[in-house]
């Protein structure tokens, strides 16, 4: 037996309630030798006569009686469900998901999509918190829209677009009572002989620290590869030395730790990725475009303040 189809369930209830062929072509929109072949074909998958006919009148047999109540629960159910299906597309329409790298809010990310949210009531925001090289893949995998990411570049390419929002400085961290602790600014080549402790050999701040001892001409003696609350339980005793962005996110204080500027300087973008290709939904560009609105303002307040100043 061939499965009866959904629009040929929906033919034979109105075919049913009007008793009459024509009437019911009329409503359905079809001609009625369509609809009298549709009910065939379903008499036919059936195996029963649904409808006594005459000519002039239509009545449902028994086993037309029986189906009815059936079919116009499975039209009830399709009816629900694509209710639910055009309001679940509608919502995700209106749903931005942005990843961070941030739970903190001193770069100020947290306020400017709080404040996007409030602008935007009908937009619902979804935040992801993760280090950058996972936001990358799910940005990839488009299971996210944007994400703000610490790079070392600020430049867009075939496939990713770039906006600078901010820029993070390496500092060195280390013991309060370390001797290099009274100094305002450490060279790198004072860190020679210090025992390193440093986060994970993918980080980006890894991968600054072995290109800035090696610049320097030193191999950095790593004591530790951990998490930053590890680095700074070391560091609370008393040992070692951290290179880390100056937007570490732990409270140092809490360590007896400084965070002190380095020589040369070294710095990161703070940059909102999104893929070239994602075709962006209205909720999704005007994230985008509160975002740009938001650096120009930034730029042109920074450029105001420099004037001032001079």
């Amino acid at each position: 037996m061939n499965r009866v189809k959904i629009e040929n369930l929906r033919e034979f209830v109105t075919l049913a309630e009007k008793c009459n062929f024509l009437e019911s072509a009329e409503e359905l929109f079809i001609s009625q030798s369509t609809l009298s072949r549709h009910i065939k074909e379903m008499e036919e998958e059936l195996g029963v006569a649904l409808f006594q006919r005459s000519t002039r009148k239509v009545a449902l047999t028994n086993y037309g009686m029986m189906l009815l109540p059936y079919a116009k629960e499975i039209l009830a159910i399709q009816e629900k469900y694509l209710t639910m299906i055009t309001a679940q597309q509608e919502a995700e329409k209106r749903k931005v998901v942005i990843g961070t790298f941030s739970k903190q809010d001193d770069l100020g990310i947290a306020d400017m999509i709080s404040d996007f949210q409030i602008a935007m009531p009908d937009t619902y925001v979804k935040m992801y918190w993760n280090e950058s090289d996972d936001l990358l893949k799910l940005l990839q995998n488009e299971l996210c829209d944007f994400a703000f990411m610490r790079e070392l570049t600020a430049d867009s390419d075939e496939n990713i677009v770039r906006i600078p929002f901010a820029e993070d400085n390496i500092k060195v961290f280390l013991p309060q009572q370390h001797p290099l602790a009274r100094q305002d600014v450490v060279r790198i080549e004072q860190l020679k002989n210090e025992p390193f402790f440093m986060t994970e050999d993918s980080s980006l701040t890894s991968k600054m620290t072995m290109m800035l001892c090696r610049n320097a001409g030193f191999e950095p003696d790593i004591m530790l590869h951990g998490s930053k609350q590890q680095i700074f339980n070391m560091m609370s005793r008393g040992i070692g030395v951290s290179l880390l962005f100056k937007h570490n996110y732990v409270p140092i204080w809490e360590y007896n730790t400084v965070a002190l500027d380095l020589e040369p300087k070294a710095f990161a973008y703070i940059n909102l990725v999104y893929l070239r290709h994602r075709k962006l939904t209205d909720a999704q560009q005007a994230f985008l475009d509160y975002v740009k609105t938001e650096q120009l303002s930034s730029i042109e307040g920074g450029k105001e303040e420099k004037e001032e100043r001079s």
